[in-house]
């Protein structure tokens, strides 16, 4: 017997000392390259609650001029993930020396990492997008129709919506709260037939951590409608609000 073929079944003996019925050792597949083959369960490895299973094919020149060559399986396995756990694994072999046991070991290991990663992937839950906080001002060339005076307060009351609308030659709308109900209500009111209808004036800003929409508002909920004759009230009402930048829009005054 070669010096070899002593090393592989001294190395053997201790793997199945180890290991026990979690080892079996086959005929080569091809007898003129390998000596045999070595497979293990490896039933405390899961990827996916399925066990890993490692084949090890060793080359006649194992361990002294040659490499374990090594497969990884498990059940539904990627089979990506498992050549790439595979070459890993032999690449942690130390060259002229036997490496069953640490490549089982670096199997071991590299399951373990890609099942704790694999798990956190699908136990992750994206993090819901941040509340943002949305304003914007409304002009149109006039307001009068009752139709239009009754749904654009309906619908701001509906969206939860403050909202401030100054009827008249000409018409504004301002409204603030949650970012995808100003959306909703500017989406709607542009449905109706306008001679002229426009947003001038646009805010939008995240709700911070632990805020909340109503934070933000600067006109309170609910709905104001003002006079034909109160272009001067709204711009009050704005500037004791602190939207005197916003209600500027609407005259296309931008700073």
């Amino acid at each position: 017997m070669d010096d070899d073929a002593l090393r592989r079944d001294e190395e053997l003996d201790a793997i199945r000392a180890m290991y026990g019925d979690d080892v079996a050792v086959l005929p080569a597949q091809n007898a003129q390259r390998a000596a045999f083959l070595v497979t293990m369960r490896l039933p405390d490895v899961l990827v996916g609650a399925h066990p890993v299973a490692v084949t090890m094919e060793v080359p006649l020149g194992y361990p002294s001029s040659a490499g374990l060559v090594v497969t990884v399986d498990w059940k539904g396995a990627d089979r990506s993930a498992a050549r790439q756990v595979a070459a890993d694994a032999a690449a942690a072999q130390t060259a002229g020396e036997e490496s069953i046991f640490q490549v089982v070991e670096e199997v071991k290991g590299l399951c373990e990492a890609l099942s704790a990663a694999t798990a956190a992937e699908e136990n992750a839950v994206d993090a819901p997008p941040a509340a943002q906080f949305g304003r914007r001002l409304m002009y149109s060339h006039h307001i009068i129709n009752g139709t239009k005076r009754k749904d654009i307060k309906e619908w701001a009351l509906e969206l939860r919506l403050g909202a401030v609308c100054k009827i008249g030659w000409p018409g504004i709308i301002i409204c603030e709260g949650d970012e995808g109900a100003c959306r909703e209500y500017v989406t709607r009111l542009q449905a109706h037939r306008w001679k002229h209808f426009v947003v001038r004036g646009e805010e939008v800003v995240d709700v911070p951590p632990g805020g909340s929409v109503d934070d933000l508002r600067a006109l309170g909920r609910g709905y104001i409608e003002l006079g034909e004759d109160d272009m001067k009230a709204l711009a009050a009402m704005c500037k004791e609000a602190g939207l005197e930048e916003l209600f500027m829009t609407c005259m296309k005054v931008y700073k």
